[in-house]
């Protein structure tokens, strides 16, 4: 019984501490785009990827701080310094307890991606698909059926607006390219949903 309630007790400590967060990051290591003002709208923060030494400076990403629960619009701002395709990413926080061998999938919901300063969003609402059953415009992973996938969700209590949105974690994202123009400032934002995990 004393091993059971241990047991309990950590598994409640461990839950406890699963971050009502999510990322949005923006890659342009393969167009050479630095960035610079770089800003986090509401809770959290948004920075250059400090940890990659080669491509960082290329590479921004954000800790969004949401409410378990309830959906909240956030989002990040930068000023890009040059032209060029930039590929914008939705994600879950990466999340690995002391302990683990690897990152934990931290479940986020996201809906209405609103973008401006640049060019080529598609599909911001996440309601169109292809004929393969995949969104269009946004780069989806392939499913594993490993039970971590991202999920598109037509619950109408897990949608913003319309009749889709898209459940992601940290490893198992959407993205999509936009274009970018040196010194015209970007702002970034979308609604997103914690689920409480």
């Amino acid at each position: 019984m004393k091993a059971f309630i241990i047991a309990l007790a950590a598994a409640a400590v461990a839950f406890a501490q699963v971050p009502a967060k999510a990322r949005i990051d923006v890659y342009g290591k393969d167009t050479k785009v630095e960035y610079k003002d770089i800003k986090a709208l509401g809770d959290g923060s948004a920075a250059i990827h400090g940890w990659d030494k080669v491509n960082g400076k290329y590479n921004l990403y954000s800790d969004l701080t949401l409410k378990t629960g309830e959906w909240v619009q956030t989002g990040i701002s930068f000023i890009p310094l040059a032209d060029g395709i930039v590929n914008l990413q939705l994600k879950g926080p990466y999340h690995k307890p002391e302990g683990e061998k690897s990152n934990l999938p931290v479940y986020v919901i996201y809906d209405d991606v609103t973008v401006e300063g640049a060019t080529g969003m598609g599909n911001p609402g996440f309601e169109t698909l292809a004929e393969n059953g995949k969104l269009t415009a946004w780069w989806m992973p392939d499913p594993a059926n490993d039970g971590m996938d991202m999920t598109l969700i037509t619950d109408a209590a897990l949608v913003k607006t319309g009749s889709r949105s898209v459940r992601v974690w940290h490893n198992k994202g959407v993205s999509q390219n936009i274009t970018v123009k040196a010194n015209v400032p970007v702002t970034i934002k979308v609604w997103i949903y914690f689920q409480a995990q």
